[in-house]
């Protein structure tokens, strides 16, 4: 993780469908729920494919293997939600952002992009961390890959 890729993006608001898992696995849990409706509804063979974005909710706690992972997939105004799956709005926001392979760098990556932003001209800035999840439907754990957004916003001078 010598070099690293940042790039700032300004991600646009968007229109998602969310699904939350709970437990020591909690992103399989919220992919198999909303991959499940999204394959039931037809959504996963659109052009261009959704977006799909997660974090977690709630964080890890010491202690204790449980924890939560919400796993938004965009969708256009038409797509209502269904059972235990909701709609909400997301406001966009200024990120760095960066790619990375598998879920075992995950932590590593995060840990990396917070030093870069120590170091750079951007604050930290309070809107939702992001996982753009890239490839992942199908695919064994170790081909998973993923985009990073880091929260930014200019520093005053």
């Amino acid at each position: 993780m010598d070099e690293m890729n940042i790039e700032i993006i300004q991600l646009a608001p968007m229109r998602v469908v969310s699904a939350i898992g709970f437990g020591e696995t909690p992103e399989l849990i919220a992919h198999e729920k909303l991959l499940a409706w999204a394959r039931s509804s037809g959504l996963l063979d659109s052009v261009p494919p959704p977006r799909f974005f997660g974090f977690n909710n709630p964080d890890p706690h010491p202690g204790s293997p449980n924890y939560g992972y919400e796993l938004w997939m965009a969708v256009p105004e038409s797509v209502q939600a269904a059972g235990e799956l909701e709609i909400k709005q997301f406001d966009g926001g200024l990120y760095a952002t960066v790619t990375c392979k598998n879920p075992w760098t995950l932590p590593e990556t995060w840990q990396a992009m917070v030093r870069w932003q120590e170091g750079s001209r951007y604050a930290l800035a309070s809107h939702q961390y992001l996982e753009e999840h890239l490839k992942f439907i199908d695919l064994p754990l170790e081909e998973y890959e993923f985009r990073l957004y880091l929260p930014v916003a200019e520093q005053s001078a």
